[in-house]
């Protein structure tokens, strides 16, 4: 129960910073390898589970996207597993926040919705 306050806290200040780490000339986090795709590919329920937020994530679904992530992370997952599926998060967190940049009001209206109801306080 501990892991998971302190994954949801993780996530929940993920969404919360991004903005800040678009100030500047930061890098962008990588994409994710094939090699690291693989690492869900132990269980059928997690690589469903991880297809489900790459698809989200494929469709510029943030907020649906976040909310798989924050599932899958709640998840017994191994180190490798939780570091592919933060790694994931910045992705979709930092293309959520430069299309927002841009102009993007769908991407605008999903930072507003996770600010005001992130994944970790949502009931399922």
């Amino acid at each position: 129960m501990r892991s998971f306050f302190r994954w949801a806290l993780l996530l929940g200040t993920l969404i919360l910073a991004a903005p800040l780490a678009g100030c500047g000339n930061k890098q962008r986090s990588a994409a994710i390898t094939p090699t690291e795709q693989q690492s869900f590919n132990t269980s059928p329920d997690l690589q469903q589970m991880w297809n489900a937020v790459q698809e989200a994530g494929r469709t510029n679904d943030y907020v649906g996207a976040q909310t798989l992530l924050f599932n899958l992370m709640s998840q017994n997952l191994t180190p490798e597993q939780r570091a592919v599926a933060t790694k994931e998060g910045n992705v979709i967190s930092e293309r959520m926040y430069a299309a927002a940049q841009q102009g993007d009001a769908a991407a605008s209206n999903a930072i507003v919705e996770l600010r005001h109801n992130p994944p970790n306080r949502r009931v399922h």
